[in-house]
């Protein structure tokens, strides 16, 4: 490393001393402009070289004057001086400081030593200018104009050749400014021999040719290094950095750009030179980051990153009169940033941070050329720019850096590969050494894994956290997830909420007693919600630290719990046909032998006799007993209480045309409003036929002649509501309450017999199916019986 600072010392020391020498700089104190006359009668050109024509200069403002004016009887009075180069910006005129938008016109007379071909350099300047030598137009940088409108600003760095006749020469400059936030003369307008004058340009092209190159081809190659080993981002950051340096060098002084591009307009230029200077201090930052990432302060580098950002939007959405308003506080940022950086370097290189030295050496040098060149920007100092020198030194030194730490890097990776040359020997030998033991146990690991792994049972190991340690892909797979998705999280969140303290609770008690196997069933919870029944056996050991770990072995026994549901509902449901089918049955046989009886009363009285109407209708009556009986009796035979799939709306017109075989069911109009007609449901089918069947004659014998019965039907919610209302007289309130007494002992008010039986079935039935029957009703606005089932749906079409 000392070796390497050393080298770098040197190398600076003969560029500065080459900077130096192609200065041309004149030993002779060159004379300065006086009240815009510049006395040069003493200075011999082809001796002394070129001069700078730097000074006073007569100042017209918002004036454009012609040469011919200055040779009229009464010339134009100049409204004070102004010293080149600079800017008007704060010039103070009648008490009032300007502004960087107008124009002027700049007037220097210069004495000259004799009269030979002589030729101007041009630099860039604020933003359009005309130049006249002696009544002739000189040269020309855009349009100046008087308005915004009328001015064209352009960038011509120029070398322009003329020959005055006398050794007088008078230089009228026509300066506007409405597009950029300085204005006037920026730079040092140079005369001299012609010959000389060239040189000087040649020499400032080439230098500019010969850091571009240098610069140009360290960065692609600091990228070509980042393209073949990505891990080294430090060498994509500086390869960056040299690529914008290498735009703002042909973007800036001689702007070599323009020989490349000669149509490109003012304002992309601009952009791209602020660009240029705005994107380098963040890329620098994020190289040192990359060098020094665990010493670097974040904080810092989002400060930096956030900033750069901000400022340079600035530049790439607003036009030049805007954005060239930042250019100050962005200098002041960058000087606090490099200010910061060399704190940082100072401080890593006490710390001996590797590459931090010769980075600090680079840094200082490029700190002092930024700083002389914003001074000069802002003609607070009156010297060359030179920050690509600076840059130059900064950026070899940066790249002898990456040199250093690559080479390091090379010879690391020779020691470690000749290492792991050794290393893959003794392996080789020690695997070669293995027993077949060995290898069978190898075997015998992977298939254990295997097993593990694809048992068709679910395998976990939980901490005494609750934490899942591990779980097999088929205990995974059953919840819905990954094994990497449930690694990790607490055993708890896949149980049911409400098992989950009986779940600690058992998990707590078996890590006391680890000689005990315990079994429990809860419900756990896919990763879709749906719920598993699980049985669970469970036993605690010991890991090599002594902690508590419980085996868990987990068997699916949802559908098993699902086919004991569905058998005792079967059971359920059967037991109440068998209820009503041996009611119906008990009835039945004496039901037979009153109708027998009836029939004989009925014969033997007369027809004038004024019982006969009575007993016909009480015969009629007992003959509807004795088919709905006889209806009950075949719906309940072996067989008929199947669990079917069927529509709702078909069931129901069956029911209706089955109690319309009684001529009597005629005297109240049946009307259906059945939603979802399409969707079927599974129910015990006959079951449903029987409840319907009673419930809708019921509202028949309520309802008076001409009547309407109303029957409506819908799925929702995963149950099958059906609702049957009548316009009969109604059910008094006080009744309410003992119309679902056993064996429906109490009569409607209607006093129509024989529904109290028929109700009581279908009270039986509805509750053998987990259902609900309702009465709503009012004496005098008839009845409505709502039943709800639960059901298994499904849509057809």
């Amino acid at each position: 490393m000392k070796k390497a600072l050393h080298n770098f010392g040197v190398i600076a020391i003969c560029i500065c001393v080459l900077a130096g020498c192609g200065a041309n700089l004149s030993r002779k104190q060159q004379p300065r402009a006086i009240k815009g006359v510049l006395d040069l009668s003493n200075w011999n050109f082809e001796k002394d070289g070129p001069i700078a024509l730097s000074g006073e200069y007569e100042f017209y403002w918002q004036q454009h004057v012609r040469p011919e004016s200055f040779m009229a009887k009464n010339p134009p009075e100049a409204d004070g001086f102004i010293n080149v180069p600079g800017s008007w910006n704060g010039y103070e005129l009648s008490g009032k400081k300007l502004g960087g938008e107008g124009y002027a016109t700049y007037r220097l007379r210069v004495r000259l030593h004799e009269a030979a071909p002589l030729a101007l350099k041009f630099l860039n300047m604020g933003t359009a200018l005309t130049a006249y030598a002696n009544a002739q137009e000189l040269f020309s940088a855009g349009v100046p104009g008087k308005t915004a409108e009328s001015t064209v600003p352009h960038y011509r760095p120029a070398v322009v050749d003329f020959a005055p006749q006398t050794n007088e020469l008078e230089l009228i400059l026509h300066f506007a400014n409405f597009h950029h936030r300085k204005a006037g003369a920026w730079e040092t307008i140079q005369l001299g021999l012609a010959k000389d004058i060239h040189k000087l340009r040649e020499q400032a092209l080439l230098l500019d040719l010969f850091l571009l190159g240098s610069i140009l081809i360290m960065g692609l190659y600091h990228l070509g290094l980042f393209m073949a080993r990505k891990k080294e981002a430090a060498s994509l950051y500086f390869g960056l950095f040299c690529l914008i340096i290498a735009l703002r060098l042909v973007a800036t002084v001689e702007i070599f750009l323009l020989y490349i591009f000669p149509a490109m307009g003012w304002e992309l230029l601009l952009k791209l030179e602020y660009l240029s200077f705005y994107l380098a201090t963040p890329t620098f930052t994020m190289f040192l980051y990359s060098l020094f990432k665990e010493d670097f302060p974040a904080p810092l580098l989002r400060v930096i990153q956030v900033t750069s950002i901000l400022f340079s939007s600035l530049v790439l959405f607003t036009p030049a009169k805007v954005f060239s308003y930042s250019i100050i506080p962005y200098q002041v940022f960058t000087v606090s940033s490099c200010l910061c950086g060399a704190y940082l370097l100072l401080r890593w290189t006490f710390l001996k941070r590797e590459g931090a030295a010769i980075i600090l050496a680079g840094f200082v040098i490029l700190f002092v050329t930024i700083a002389n060149d914003i001074l000069d920007y802002n003609d607070l100092i009156q010297t060359a720019r030179i920050v690509p020198f600076g840059l130059f030194l900064f950026i070899f030194s940066q790249a002898l850096l990456l040199s250093f730490r690559f080479s390091r890097a090379f010879q690391t990776s020779d020691l470690q590969r000749q290492e792991l040359e050794k290393i893959n020997l003794k392996y080789e030998h020690e695997l070669a050494k293995r027993t077949s033991a060995e290898i069978a146990l190898r075997h015998s690991e992977e298939r254990y894994r295997a097993l593990y792994e694809n048992n068709p049972s679910m395998y976990f190991t939980v901490d005494e956290a609750g934490k899942i340690l591990s779980v097999n892909r088929f205990g995974a797979e059953q919840l819905g997830y990954t094994v990497e998705e449930l690694v990790g999280r607490s055993v708890l969140e896949v149980f049911h909420p409400e098992d989950q303290a009986e779940v600690l609770r058992q998990a707590q008690k078996c890590l006391q007693n680890p000689n005990q196997v315990f079994h429990w069933e809860f419900r756990k919870v896919r990763k879709t919600g749906e719920l598993l029944r699980v049985k669970e056996h469970a036993h605690a050991v010991h890991d090599a630290e002594g902690n508590g770990v419980l085996l868990v072995v987990c068997e699916d026994i949802t559908e098993h719990k699902r086919m004991e549901l569905a058998l005792h509902e079967s059971e359920k449901l059967a037991a109440a046909g068998r209820m009503a089918a041996r009611v119906a049955h008990e009835i039945n046989n004496p039901l037979g032998g009153i109708q027998t009886a009836f029939r004989l009363v009925s014969s033997a009285v007369p027809k004038e006799h004024r019982y006969y109407h009575y007993v016909g209708k009480i015969e009629k009556e007992i003959q509807r007993i004795a088919k709905i009986v006889r209806h009950m009796l075949d719906l309940h035979k072996p067989g008929h209480a199947d669990l079917n799939e069927f529509r709702v709306s078909e069931a129901l017109q069956d029911v209706v045309a089955l109690l319309k075989t009684d001529a009597r069911n005629d005297k109240a109009q049946i009307v259906f409003d059945v939603q979802n007609a399409t969707t079927r449901v599974k129910l015990p089918e006959n079951t449903l036929r029987q409840i319907m069947y009673n419930l809708i004659l019921n509202a028949i014998e309520a309802s008076p002649p001409h009547g309407v019965v109303r029957v409506a039907a819908i799925v929702a919610e995963n149950c099958l509501h059906v609702t049957v209302s009548d316009q009969g007289p109604g059910i008094p309130e006080a009744i309410h309450t003992r119309i679902f007494e056993p064996f429906f002992t109490t009569k409607r008010f209607s006093d129509k017999s024989g529904l109290g039986f028929g109700l009581t079935i279908c009270k039986s039935l509805v509750e053998s199916m987990n259902g609900t029957l309702e009465l709503t009703s009012r004496f005098g606005e008839g009845a409505v019986f709502k039943i709800s089932l639960p059901i298994n749906a499904s849509t057809s079409g």
